[in-house]
């Protein structure tokens, strides 16, 4: 079983404890969603993709850059500075929320398959 105590750093350990039980609420709603009918899959199920591939890539993104020694063995200098170190680690979550609000307004629009010429 994983331990908290075995965990020597302090700031690990604090930041181990949200994201498992993120990612346990998520895998509740994952099972609820699995129980219901099958006619309520579009839209939830896109916004419900959307969560947790952008939550993981904000995750992986902010574990990068949020270690300037690391960025600045990349990156050029200038972009290595803290409010451009910011841009990649938020960006995930305005491009998710841009996302969201717009499956919100618009719904689930379906591409037309191309015209077939005979």
């Amino acid at each position: 079983m994983f331990r908290l105590r075995r965990i020597p750093d302090r700031r690990c350990r604090e930041l181990a404890r949200p994201v498992p039980s993120h990612l346990f609420r998520r895998t509740i709603g994952d099972v609820r969603f699995m129980r219901q009918s099958s006619a309520a899959i579009g839209q939830r199920r896109i916004a419900r993709h959307l969560w947790r591939m952008c939550f993981a890539l904000f995750i992986a993104t902010g574990s990068f850059f949020s270690i300037p020694e690391r960025v600045r063995s990349i990156l050029p200098t200038p972009f290595a500075t803290p409010p451009f170190q910011l841009v990649p680690i938020l960006l995930p979550l305005m491009v998710m929320f841009y996302w969201l609000w717009r499956l919100r307004r618009l719904g689930v629009v379906m591409a037309r398959p191309p015209a077939v010429a005979q």
